[in-house]
């Protein structure tokens, strides 16, 4: 779940209507829209909220949430799609139908078993480099999803790569905000190297340049 999700969910449970929702978030932050704020904001006004009660509850399972010991990986990948402007859209259930579509297997095969579940896998990353590919991206396109020993770890994150696409597809479309580095500090208070990223921190930045790729 985004932070942008939690927030409207921490303020419906508050019961605040959407003026009192802009001033709350004026008064913490100077801005009157979730969608301008930075994520530092977002988790500071999130906090703010906790204080005056809100309670995040754990979501109840979705109809049509994939399950599986291969489902974690397939979801990830949708995202990264989701996040780089190609999937159009992020549910389970769409994920499933494409990956069917794509290559004849029943999701009960490819969720559970191993040999479908590499071919749907590969399916969806040859997919999505193709697309990027498609953007004139350069090397960063030409070398999504692979792993070379020369280079350092960094380099072969694919969390990193996707970062460095959705970034490229900014700069093409003259969208960028300043510069990489300058993006990290003002929105993830972030000023050390990439190889230090938490999981969780890159989750959070391949989100929030999601947003930002989703509005060119």
């Amino acid at each position: 779940m985004t932070s942008v999700q939690m927030l409207r969910i921490a303020q419906k449970q508050l019961g605040l209507d959407d003026d009192t929702y802009r001033d709350k978030l004026e008064t913490l932050t100077g801005k009157r829209s979730t969608r301008d704020l930075s994520e530092r904001e977002r988790q500071k006004v999130y906090t703010a909220f906790q204080a005056d009660g809100f309670v995040p509850k754990r979501p109840a399972p979705k109809a049509g949430r994939a399950t599986g010991k291969f489902a974690p990986k397939l979801q990830a990948l949708w995202i990264a799609g989701w996040n780089l402007g190609v999937v159009k859209n992020r549910t389970d259930k769409a994920m499933l139908a494409f990956l069917f579509r794509q290559t004849g297997i029943e999701h009960s095969r490819f969720l559970h078993h191993g040999e479908d579940a590499n071919k749907v896998i590969e399916a969806l990353k040859a997919w999505l480099k193709r697309e990027m590919v498609s953007k004139e991206l350069g090397l960063n396109a030409v070398g999504f999803f692979t792993f070379d020993k020369s280079l350092p770890p960094t380099l072969n994150d694919h969390r990193y790569q996707i970062v460095q696409l959705q970034w490229g597809l900014l700069v093409r479309a003259d969208q960028q905000p300043g510069t990489l580095a300058g993006f990290l500090l003002s929105e993830f208070d972030i000023d050390r190297p990439l190889s230090d990223l938490t999981d969780k921190e890159w989750i959070s930045i391949m989100n929030r340049l999601g947003e930002l790729v989703r509005r060119i």
